[in-house]
This record gives C-alpha cells, sequence and structure tokens, in this order.
C-alpha cells in the first residue's frame, strides 16, 4: 500500500499540458498585476478544468504562485484524471489518501465527512471526506512543540490540547472550532505558529488515537470487497457498496498502555480489599474468571488481561431508520467506576446504516485481532524500558434479547425456543399474537456442546433446532459463549418485568381486573412526585401513570429498590403485595456490593415462588420471556458476580454519549469513531502537560464529568464543601451532643455540605436544596449499623488561624450533628428458610422514627447517603441503596 504523499503546495488541476498551465499561470499574474476586486470563474478558459470553482480573489493569486512553482519544479506530482485503478485507503484521520483542493469555501471543506450539515447536498470524494490544505499545512516545523509566538505562554499543543478539551466537553461543530482557531490567532501577536485549519488540528492529533480501517461489502449478499471499486461476484453490475469500520484494538490498546494510571489501575484485581472474603464482590469472584486464574491459564499470568463485549443498536436520528451498532470492549481487570468510562472502553469496531449487522461479517475481522492478542502482543508499558507481553481473552460478554439473539445465531425471546440459556419451549397463546413460557419447575441448561451439535444440524437442515439458527460469530472470540453470555439486569428486569407490572397496575385496558390500581393511580403519582431523592440520584422522580411510556431504565430502578413498597403498602392486596415483595427481596440479595452463596440460594428461592404464582394472580397470557429470564439470575451471579457487574446501565451511557458526538447527518459513522478516538487519545496528551501547569489545570476542570464545588481538602477524599465559619452560638442540645462525644476545644466552625468518596452530604441547615434531600445517613455506632439525618457539620479545633488549615498542623476533628433515628426493617419475605441472619433484612427498607435525639459522629464513622421517605406526617422511611458502585 502507498504511503501517503503531500506535494510541497497543493495543486488543482487534472492531467493538463504543461503549456495550458503556463497561459492560465500568465493569465492570474494579470489579474493579480490589474487588482481586480472580483473574479469570475467564468473567466477560465474552457479547455481549463479546475477541481472546485475558484471563491475568491486570493485564492486566485494563490494558484498563480502555485503555477510558478511548477516551472521550475519538473517532479512535482500532478494527479491523473484516470483514476480508476486507484487503490482507496482511509488514513489515521480518517480521510481519503488523495491530492484535495484549496481552502477557500470555509465551511463547507473545513466541516468535511466529521460534522456534515444536515442537508448539504455538495458531492465530496469517495468516502465522503476531502483534504483541505493551507500554506501552514506542510510548513516543515524547526521544533516538535514551538511556542504559538516569541514569549508566549502556551505552544503550538498547548493551545490544541486546550481546544480539542473544549471541543469534547461541550460538543460543538467544527465549524465553531475552526471559529476558535481563527479567534486564538487573532489575539496572538503576530508572526505565530497557530493552526487555523480543521485539517491541520486533526492532523496534529493523527499519531495519538488508533487508525480506521474501511472494510467494503455488497449490501445486497453481504460478499466482503477490497475496495469500494470492487464489483461483487455474485451480483456483478448491480453491486451495492457499503461499509462498517474497524478500529484496531491492538493500538487502541498500546495507547492506554502508554498511561501511567492505566498501568496502575490494573493491578486492581490484587491489591482491592474485599469486604467479606468468601462472597462474590466482583467478576474475579464468579466461577468463569476463578476458572480461568487456576495454573495454566490464560489469567494466572498477572500481565494477561480479560474483556466483556457489549453491542446495542442506537438510534440516531428520529426521522430515519439509521442507526450504529458499536461494539464494545470492556477491561474486567480494571476496577468499575474505571472500566465503564469511555475512554477506557476500547470500540472494536462500528456498524452503521438502516439494518441490523450481520454479526458473521461484523465479527470476522475483530475475531483475527482477537486471536492475535490470545496469543500474545507485546506492549509498551508506561515507566519500563522493556515491553511487556500481554495477552487478552474475551470471557463474558452482556446485551439486550434482540441483540443477544442475533450475534448468539439463534431465535428471538418470541420464538418457540426463545430462550438462550436453557431448552424452555414457549407456547401460542389463545389470540395466536402472543408466546407465553408457563413455569417450569427443573430447567434445562443449554450446554456449549449441544448447541454446537445443533448448530451444524441447522446448517444441513436449513432449520433451526431448539432456536438455533447456526454457528454463532460470538465462537470466534468466546469458546463457550452460551455460558459466557449474561443476562442483563436493566432490560430484564427493569425495562421488562417491571415495566410489564406497572403497566397492569395503572393502565385503564385492566381496571376491571383484580391486580389493578388504576383507581389509586392519583395517589401513587402523587407519592412519587413529592420524593425528595439524594442527589446522586440521575433523574427526579415523576408521574408513574402519566409518563409509563416514556420512563427510563434508572427511573423504574428507583421505582423497583426504593419508592414501590412503601407507596404500595397502604393501596395493595396483601396477597398481590407479599407476591411482589419476593422479587424485590430476591433481585436486592443479588444486587449488593457483597452476595454471599446463601444470599444467592435465597434469591433463587424467591424468583422461584414468585415466577410459579404469576400466573395464577396475574394470567399465562402475561408471562413473558422477560419473567422467565429471571429464573436465571442466580446462576449469572454464580458466574459473573452480582448483577450490576454485567449490567448495560454503564454501556448505555456511553451509547447516549455517542449522539453527542453528531453534528450532520452524513457520515456518521467516522463521526463517532474519531470522537471516541479523541477521548481514548485526551487523557495520555494531558499526561504530557506539566501537572501544575494552568493549561493542566483548564484540561481536568473540562474533562470533570461531576460538579465542580468550591471546597477545601481536609484529607484524601474529604472535602468542606462551601463556606466554613467561626460560630459562638450553638444550640444547648449541639454542645451537649458534641461533649458527650468528647468533641471539646476553643474553637468551634460550622459547615453545612461535605463531599467524601465522591458523595456530597448536605445537612438540613443548607436550605438551597428544595428537591433533593442528601442528609439521610447510615453510620457506625459502636460496631452497630445506625441511621439518622445529619443537622450540620463541627470542626473542632484549638487553632486561631482564622483561614483553612490541615489537621496536621492544627490537629482539628470534624464530625457530623446526627438526629438519631429508631428503624425497624420491614417487607422481608416470610419465605426465609433462616439461613441469614435473622437481623438481616432482604429489601433495604426500614420503618423510621425520628427522635429528637442529636449525637456527634466522626465524619470517618460515616458509610454513605440514604434514602429518606416522607410517604405522610407520621409515616417515614429510609431506604438503604442497593450498592454504591453501580453506574446508571
Amino acid at each position: 500500500m502507498p504511503s501517503k504523499k503531500i506535494a510541497p503546495r497543493p495543486i488543482l488541476f487534472r492531467d493538463y499540458s504543461r503549456r495550458s498551465q503556463l497561459r492560465l499561470s500568465q493569465k492570474l499574474r494579470k489579474f493579480r498585476l490589474e487588482k481586480v476586486p472580483q473574479f469570475n470563474p467564468r473567466d477560465i478558459p474552457d479547455n481549463i478544468v479546475t477541481e472546485r470553482q475558484i471563491s475568491n480573489y486570493e485564492t486566485v493569486s494563490r494558484i498563480a504562485d502555485d503555477c510558478n512553482d511548477t516551472e521550475s519544479d519538473s517532479s512535482h506530482h500532478v494527479r491523473s484524471m484516470d483514476n480508476s485503478n486507484s487503490e482507496e485507503n482511509l488514513s489515521d484521520d480518517g480521510e481519503t489518501e488523495e491530492d484535495t483542493p484549496s481552502h477557500d469555501n470555509l465551511r463547507n471543506e473545513e466541516e468535511q465527512w466529521f460534522s456534515s450539515d444536515e442537508g448539504e447536498e455538495e458531492d465530496f470524494s469517495e468516502d465522503g471526506s476531502e483534504e483541505t490544505y493551507d500554506e501552514d499545512d506542510i510548513e516543515d516545523q524547526e521544533e516538535e512543540d514551538p511556542l504559538l509566538y516569541p514569549g508566549a505562554r502556551l505552544t503550538v499543543g498547548d493551545s490544541l490540547l486546550a481546544v480539542l478539551t473544549l471541543f469534547l466537553r461541550h460538543s460543538f461543530s467544527a465549524a465553531c472550532l475552526v471559529d476558535i482557531l481563527h479567534l486564538i490567532e487573532l489575539v496572538c501577536i503576530t508572526p505565530n505558529k497557530c493552526k487555523k485549519t480543521f485539517y491541520k488540528f486533526k492532523q496534529y492529533f493523527v499519531k495519538a488515537y488508533p487508525p480506521l480501517k474501511r472494510r467494503f461489502y455488497c449490501a445486497r449478499c453481504f460478499e466482503v470487497l477490497k475496495t469500494d471499486k470492487t464489483q461483487c461476484g455474485n451480483c456483478l453490475e448491480e453491486t451495492q457498496v457499503a461499509y462498517f469500520i474497524e478500529i484496531s484494538l491492538i493500538s487502541q490498546l498500546q495507547i492506554l498502555y502508554r498511561r501511567s494510571d492505566f498501568v496502575n489501575h490494573l493491578q486492581y484485581r490484587f491489591t482491592k480489599t474485599k469486604i467479606n472474603d468468601e462472597f462474590y464482590e466482583d467478576i474475579y469472584d464468579g466461577k468463569v474468571y476463578r476458572e480461568l486464574c487456576q495454573p495454566g491459564s490464560i489469567l494466572c499470568n498477572p500481565n494477561n488481561i480479560s474483556f466483556m463485549w457489549n453491542t446495542d443498536g442506537v438510534s440516531l436520528f428520529k426521522s430515519s431508520k439509521f442507526s450504529v451498532w458499536p461494539f464494545f470492549l470492556s477491561i474486567n481487570e480494571l476496577p468499575y467506576d474505571q472500566r465503564t468510562k469511555k475512554e477506557n472502553l476500547l470500540l472494536a469496531g462500528l456498524w452503521f446504516g438502516p439494518n441490523k449487522p450481520l454479526p458473521q461479517l461484523f465479527l470476522q475481522f475483530i475475531s483475527e485481532e482477537i486471536e492475535i492478542l490470545r496469543n500474545g502482543v507485546d506492549f509498551y508499558v508506561s515507566g519500563l524500558d522493556d515491553p511487556v507481553r500481554v495477552q487478552g481473552a474475551v470471557i463474558c460478554g452482556t446485551c439486550d434479547a434482540p441483540a443477544k439473539a442475533l450475534f448468539l445465531n439463534m431465535k428471538q425471546y418470541n420464538g418457540e425456543w426463545g430462550c438462550q440459556k436453557c431448552e424452555a419451549r414457549s407456547q401460542q397463546y389463545e389470540d395466536n399474537n402472543v408466546r407465553v413460557y408457563p413455569f417450569i419447575g427443573n430447567l434445562i441448561e443449554r450446554t456449549q456442546e449441544e448447541t454446537d451439535r445443533l448448530a451444524a444440524q441447522a446448517v444441513d437442515s436449513g432449520k433451526a433446532p431448539k432456536g438455533v439458527k447456526g454457528p454463532s460469530a460470538i465462537s470466534a472470540l468466546s469458546s463457550n459463549y452460551i455460558r459466557s453470555t449474561a443476562i442483563d439486569i436493566m432490560h430484564c428486569v427493569f425495562l421488562g418485568v417491571i415495566k410489564d407490572l406497572l403497566t397492569l397496575w395503572f393502565s385503564p385496558k385492566y381496571r376491571s381486573k383484580p391486580w389493578s390500581l388504576f383507581q389509586f393511580k392519583k395517589i401513587v403519582d402523587d407519592k412519587v412526585c413529592a420524593m425528595t431523592p439524594p442527589t446522586f440520584v440521575s433523574r427526579l422522580p415523576r408521574a408513574i401513570s402519566e409518563n409509563l411510556s416514556y420512563l427510563k431504565a434508572s427511573e423504574l430502578k428507583n421505582w423497583f429498590h426504593y419508592y414501590s413498597l412503601p407507596i404500595l403498602e397502604s393501596i395493595m392486596s396483601p396477597v398481590y403485595l407479599e407476591h411482589y415483595q419476593l422479587f424485590v427481596n430476591a433481585i436486592y440479595l443479588l444486587s449488593l456490593n457483597s452476595v454471599s452463596g446463601d444470599m444467592v440460594n435465597l434469591a433463587d428461592k424467591f424468583i422461584f415462588e414468585f415466577v410459579l404464582r404469576f400466573s395464577d394472580l396475574y394470567d399465562l397470557r402475561f408471562m413473558c420471556s422477560n419473567l422467565h429470564l429471571t429464573r436465571h439470575l442466580p446462576g449469572v451471579v454464580l458466574d459473573f458476580g452480582p448483577l450490576w457487574v454485567t449490567s448495560c446501565f454503564a454501556f448505555e451511557h456511553v451509547n447516549g454519549q455517542l449522539k453527542t458526538l453528531i453534528r450532520g447527518t452524513r457520515f456518521a459513522g467516522l463521526q463517532i469513531s474519531t470522537g471516541l478516538s479523541y477521548f481514548m487519545a485526551l487523557p495520555e496528551l494531558k499526561e504530557q502537560l506539566q501537572p501544575a501547569s494552568d493549561i493542566r489545570k483548564f484540561c481536568d476542570r473540562l474533562s470533570r464529568p461531576e460538579k465542580k464545588y468550591k471546597s477545601h481538602e481536609i484529607a484524601p477524599k474529604l472535602h468542606i464543601v462551601g463556606i466554613i465559619k467561626r460560630t459562638l452560638h450553638l444550640s444547648g442540645t449541639i454542645i451537649e451532643a458534641m461533649v458527650s462525644a468528647d468533641f471539646i476545644a476553643s474553637n468551634l466552625s460550622i459547615f453545612y455540605r461535605l463531599w467524601k468518596n465522591k458523595s456530597l452530604y448536605i445537612s438540613t441547615m443548607y436550605k438551597r436544596c428544595k428537591k433533593t434531600d442528601s442528609s439521610c445517613v447510615r453510620y457506625n455506632s459502636n460496631g452497630r449499623i445506625e441511621f439518622g439525618i445529619i443537622k450540620c457539620f463541627m470542626r473542632v479545633s484549638n487553632c486561631n488561624c482564622k483561614s483553612y488549615c490541615s489537621s496536621d498542623q492544627c490537629d482539628s476533628q470534624y464530625c457530623a450533628i446526627i438526629e438519631k433515628c429508631i428503624t425497624l426493617p420491614r417487607f422481608n419475605s416470610s419465605l426465609n428458610d433462616d439461613s441469614l441472619n435473622s437481623d438481616f433484612n432482604y429489601s433495604g427498607v426500614y420503618e423510621c422514627t425520628l427522635t429528637d435525639n442529636l449525637i456527634a459522629v466522626n465524619i470517618n464513622e460515616i458509610s454513605h447517603i440514604c434514602f429518606f421517605l416522607k410517604i405522610s406526617k407520621k409515616q417515614h422511611y429510609i431506604v438503604d441503596p442497593t450498592n454504591t458502585i453501580e453506574v446508571e
């Protein structure tokens, strides 16, 4: 493949004779000498053909200079008009390797494929890109990263990195980016080395992100094509060329390994502190991972890594069926909060268009790289001189049910054999429009050997025995894809079973049924809307019945875990409430930070009973596939750890961010892949900046996802937020509480907000929060778990300084003044087999009584924020969050 060559100056001509070029040169020089203010392209002789109409006089002058240069440059490259046999490649920045016209049509040229505006009708080159050049695009740099101008505070690289960070933070268009580049050039003294073109901006970062490859295929028969000019051997003249994007996994990993923080995070599985040694607390505790850590297996080597795959269709435009299917790989060895960040996710491929992907074609090239990784690749690691041999393997995957059926090459949930985990057979219901899954006591689990046999049988017979339509493309990534493909709680439970139950309860269609709560819908809506969740909840509650079709998975999750039982207690029939309570208890047990084997067994018992009773309480008509899939959730925990490990919440969050990378309807795939490449490259680029420099602080501030508060650090992961002030006027109850806890000193200061372990605690004395409540906490008191309401925070010291000072200098102590609550566990299922501690709460819900008794608690004893629910004036509940890890 020929390397890309850029001529010393861009030439706009096709294959003209030198005499024609000289004549044009003379004519253009004449226009310049006569200082013609407006130039009409029609004045160019008809025998001279340009790539694009020339738009203004300055361009004409520059072209004349270019023509003069050709007189003395006999070796100058001239592009031939006959390029039908040329091989088109995608360069590192996603553009076609060809010489291109000048840069005068500023907006259309600089937008290119990356941000083409909707409705734009301009004809671009074959791949939707057209490189544009300016005089500074081809200049030789004397320094690696020169100053913008003599005496400047920033280098060229600093300024471009700042613009890139701004671009990714605020998702403005490339046209806006170019305007910012021009603005920077305007405010700098001249001469300067500012970059003013979008092409040059991209070229500066071209080595920082992995190359993109376009894989061409025939859209009619899905035959792989070498180039977009190749004719399909099956369709011949009717060939319809399409393509998807592949991004080198090895190149992406090399970028990650150059980051020191990434390398340190990879040691997490060895350095993490477990809550309980024998409990399931992450993927490392599941059977699948532990089997691969046995001597001789791939993960017994601490340098090796493993992946979890995910894919889903993301609809980009409301006015069309166009969607993108990213194929992500997350790295299991990273901490959970790191493995789900977009800069740490590997985007292996991107399928886009109006149709679903063909997995065998889509994963064909990805599986080849996975095989290379499985055999081992040498990576240069941050902090080491010699490369490190790393092996990688795909050990699990998670996605929604339709994507799972597509990539496993099995029947969907609405087929006769619609479960990919077992051989449960669905039935046609009476109206023949619905397939239902009657309760089965003993499920026959699918095995990999049997599935492979059925796949071979399907190829021979052309049928789908037991729902297996043929070999799965995932088999090239993971040998045991039946076991390793998990069931996702987000789609199965929250968007599946819970949404169906809400429809049964509040839809007017079922108002005459014994389970209906239609007559109570206003009461329920009012109570839900009155809830004041903690600040970490991503969406404030809204009316259930009015917005049922529009509720997001996170809203349904909050309803299920935190609001539903206290609200339904007074309006739902006891038999239905007890039945629903079984399901809440089961999912709560399987979603905790730390899950024991006894918890899994008890949850399995609860789910078994919940599904068994469902058809009697509701109807066989509503025994859907999602309800059946809940039977397999305990097995998912045994194989991969708590349900949040394989939840799709994190991937859905990234999929939502993909839409922010689209700034036009054209070339969406290239826009997304390049945008994610920028996100991946950004951390490494920032590492090259001086830690205390202003530009580093600027980039760090824009890269922070959470809201920035005015704060002061008092200890690692502990910050005072807002104002702290000396106080001499405290109530007697507060002073008494502090004296009882030995918080005594000459100087007392009060503050109202505390940032601890990525959570913002807000006391009740802070009056600005109206719709959220982050004052209810769980804390430790003499080894016991207690709950209370934070009134304020106090600093106790003997220091007389007026400004902040560290604890080492002042020996300061910090405490929270908490109103103690008396709590009683509620909504525990009566099916408990006493395998767990009798004090354990299976729902996380506690009935609460306020005491007016204040105590002072060291802030280090505070565990986390809880939900405080006011159901009525006299009825209050505290709900302990299911876990403190999951990303929504």
